[in-house]
């Protein structure tokens, strides 16, 4: 049985079974986890899924060991906390309240490998000014980490490093301030030592498949490891185990307008909309599709086509009747707009009389194309005349319209 400990777990099961990349689970899915810890794959109302796709997601979650719920149109599948906790609900409590271990090892052999793990005052907890967090939190998104937090506890420790007698965030600020609003005093913490340039990839490789980061802060963190750390492209494609082309993409999000940069953050328009968003230059246009995107959840094929209505359509000038064919429109309408000018000699004596020129185009001579001539072939075969004794010479006639003849011409 496969382990599920996070939603990406289940992500990576999805894209087994459908055989696509994880970016287009979001396609397909809404994927998460509900309050009883069950991960959970609800199929988007606008997206149809074919028969093959549709049995390959219920043969996955009977895998799995959940079921398809028919009248959601969602597959369930419980998580490793649901069946660890499932067998022991009547066994006494014995780690602190609010906090659930991640794993337990069984193996009594040797002592289990635990990290630097205490409880920390919530109050010494400071975001690092160089890294970037979540400036916007969907207020939905955030409730459902509260809520997961109060019903099951802090089932993740977040993780810090020491600064003086306080404490500075590296990973986990959405639980800090789910606990936070909780009113917590202190939350659990694992205590690190890393450098700034280890604390930026150390938070995007943990939250790489996470709802605790958006797209944008993503972009920010990996342009300061670009611009301030001399990273690469393709080094930074190895550290985080991810391709250059997922790098290069969504580093190209900071170059929408701060607007639609905000819908992301918010996870109002998605991550593949704002690529596609990209591909139109005109700003107030890319404002107007971002808005349509949100008011009529419109799919990326939708809004390919949107994009495509928006393009201005080339204007087609029919030439002119008296100008031979073939002139550009443009050259035309120069002409028209602007007739030619006659420059006078600069060779410092007077000008030429010239002739007055009479109105109208000027009279157009027909052009005699010659006919093209038959094509004659001297086969080599000589006769002699058996009354006269004269000698001919046979020869190949080919015509242009494809027919032939012969003829006999006298040699001498």
């Amino acid at each position: 049985m496969v382990k599920l400990e996070i939603v990406t777990d289940f992500v990576k099961q999805i894209c087994k079974a459908l055989g696509i990349p994880e970016g287009k689970v979001e396609d397909y899915f809404e994927v998460d986890e509900d309050e009883q810890g069950w991960f959970y794959a609800k199929k988007h109302a606008k997206k149809w899924l074919e028969t093959s796709e549709f049995k390959a997601m219920c043969a996955l979650a009977r895998d799995l060991g959940g079921e398809y719920v028919k009248h959601e149109q969602m597959w369930k599948v419980p998580s490793e906390y649901v069946k660890q906790q499932a067998p022991a609900q009547e066994a006494p409590q014995t780690q602190p309240s609010g906090v659930t271990p991640h794993s337990v090892s069984m193996d009594k052999s040797k002592p289990p490998d635990l990290p630097n793990l205490k409880f920390v005052p919530i109050e010494a907890v400071h975001v690092p000014t160089f890294l970037p967090t979540r400036e916007l939190i969907s207020h939905e998104r955030l409730s459902e980490i509260r809520n997961s937090i109060k019903k099951h506890g802090l089932r993740y420790a977040i993780k810090v490093r020491r600064a003086n007698s306080d404490y500075e965030l590296i990973d986990g600020y959405l639980r800090l301030k789910s606990v936070e609003q909780l009113g917590w005093k202190g939350i659990l913490a694992e205590i690190k030592t890393a450098t700034d340039q280890e604390v930026l990839v150390e938070s995007l490789i943990t939250n790489k498949h996470r709802i605790e980061e958006d797209p944008i802060t993503i972009a920010k963190k990996l342009d300061i490891l670009i611009n301030a750390f001399g990273y690469t492209q393709e080094k930074l494609a190895e550290e985080l185990g991810v391709s250059q082309s997922w790098i290069s993409n969504v580093l190209r999000l900071l170059k929408l307008p701060k607007e639609i940069q905000r819908e992301i953050t918010l996870n109002k328009v998605g991550f593949r909309h704002g690529l596609t968003l990209l591909t139109v230059n005109n700003v107030e246009s890319q404002a107007q599709l971002a808005k349509e995107v949100i008011d009529k959840s419109l799919t990326i094929p939708q809004l390919e086509e949107r994009i495509r209505e928006l393009q201005p359509k080339p204007i087609a000038v029919a030439p002119s009747p008296l100008e031979p064919a073939g002139l550009e429109p443009a050259t035309e309408a120069r002409r028209a707009v602007q007739p030619e000018i006659e420059h006078e000699p600069t060779t410092g004596f007077p000008p030429l009389p010239r002739e007055p020129t009479t109105a109208g185009p000027p009279e157009l001579k027909p052009v005699e194309i010659p006919e093209p001539k038959p094509e004659e072939i001297d086969t080599g075969f000589e006769w002699e005349c058996p009354e006269c004794h004269q000698r001919f010479q046979l020869i190949h006639v080919s015509y242009p319209d494809g027919k032939t003849k012969h003829k006999l011409e006298a040699k001498g």
